[in-house]
């Protein structure tokens, strides 16, 4: 569940983004930093953090980072400005970072050889799956506002989201 959310908040705020803008009253440049601002945390730690759920363990990795990607999230929801989003964003992409690489690790120890092709299988599904939900939401309206319901984007007024 947790890399699914990691790969739904990855692309989460592309679908997002017109209701944020309004929202928090902000320009199309600070809300595509509030995106990228999360993709480089997460992609610029996780080697490290990787290493790290190898010398103290991916359970205590994962969870810690659990922690903070929940944590984040919510901070996200409240955020009172595109500054603060950013901010939170930048959290949230390193409590992704604790989390991802512990995903894989985990799933090189429980399964077996024989197994873990079809294990990994799975998991590269739940990154095809939580891609789809989301710009899959670009097509379906209705759907589209529980995501952006679900994202809980500050004070946005999701009545006045640009429709799709």
């Amino acid at each position: 569940m947790g890399f699914f959310m990691i790969m739904l908040d990855t692309t989460i705020m592309a679908v997002a983004q017109p209701a944020i803008q309004v929202g928090l009253h902000a320009s199309l440049s600070s809300t595509v930093w509030a995106n990228t601002s999360y993709m480089v945390a997460y992609a610029a730690l996780m080697l490290f953090i990787g290493r790290l759920g190898d010398v103290v363990g991916p359970k205590s990795v994962y969870l810690w980072g659990l922690v903070v990607f929940a944590a984040s999230s919510l901070m996200c929801g409240f955020a009172w400005s595109v500054s603060w989003l950013i901010a939170f964003r930048v959290l949230q992409g390193c409590g992704a970072a604790l989390m991802g690489p512990q995903t894989l690790a985990v799933i090189n120890r429980v399964f077996p050889s024989a197994t873990r092709g079809r294990a990994i299988a799975y998991w590269g599904a739940i990154s095809g799956v939580s891609t789809f939900l989301c710009f899959g939401s670009i097509v379906f309206c209705g759907f589209g506002q529980v995501v952006f319901s679900g994202l809980g984007v500050g004070h946005a007024d999701h009545s006045r989201a640009v429709p799709w």
